[in-house]
């Protein structure tokens, strides 16, 4: 990939997309240095890596009075633990991705006289911050019970974990549109014998979810979503992403 100038970032807390409100996001990871320097080390340090910590910042413009904007979000789960992902170069198919799940620490609303209205956040992960793929695209309604396109992400070895997010933006439709999705691995991009790795709890509402496994070895190497949709003339835009970490 080439260099890059931040143009098209894609940032989703929970059911909200902070795209078109914001002007920065990053996170930064750090291990603590734990030190295990002895009589054998020849007068060297030696250290070893302990906890990890992600804080996550953010910053842009304020909104309110519509569905899932930045207002509601920080009224409303104050003290919630939830999914986050972000995208840096934009959420088609494929494109990388990071995921965690985070908690807001900080919140900072308003400025003065004149100015457009601005909102700061920072935040603290409490699941490792994940470098994988997007695996739907919000801007593709997802209409009809079906899967998705396979992304190669590799094998879980022993102690590592398969994590997802779902982000459900917007729904459309009557009798009770539900959406339920699914990661399935396969041990090809046909997914000959598909095996369901996660199970979403049933969206009915704007809404986000992250799930991991249990830390158990997966030997198969590609991932997808699977969808199953109810209710009449259903339409859901919703964001994907998976990873191994």
């Amino acid at each position: 990939m080439a260099k890059l100038v931040f143009t098209n970032v894609r940032a989703f807390l929970s059911g909200t997309d902070f795209t078109g409100v914001s002007n920065k996001f990053g996170f930064e990871t750090k291990y603590e240095d734990k030190d295990t320097t002895n009589y054998g080390s020849g007068g060297v340090h030696e250290r070893i890596a302990g906890l990890v910590d992600t804080q996550v910042a953010g910053a842009g413009f304020w909104e309110a009075g519509t569905i899932a904007n930045v207002d509601d979000e920080l009224a409303t789960n104050k003290t919630t633990i939830e999914p986050f992902t972000i995208a840096p170069t934009g959420t088609a198919f494929g494109a990388v991705t990071y995921l965690s799940q985070i908690l807001w620490l900080d919140r900072k609303l308003f400025g003065s006289v004149g100015d457009v209205a601005p909102w700061e956040l920072s935040a603290g992960g409490s699941w490792p911050m994940v470098r994988g793929a997007v695996a739907n695209s919000p801007g593709t309604p997802i209409t009809v019970t079906g899967n998705g396109s396979g992304v190669q992400l590799g094998a879980v070895a022993a102690g590592q974990r398969l994590y997802a997010t779902l982000h459900v933006l917007s729904i459309s439709g009557t009798g009770g549109p539900t959406l339920t999705v699914k990661i399935q691995s396969g041990t090809t991009s046909g997914f000959p014998a598909p095996v369901d790795q996660l199970t979403f709890s049933a969206a009915t509402t704007v809404s986000g979810q992250i799930l991991r496994t249990t830390g158990s070895a997966i030997t198969d190497t590609w991932y997808r979503a699977a969808f199953t949709v109810a209710g009449s003339s259903p339409s859901f835009l919703a964001t994907i992403g998976f990873g191994i970490a």
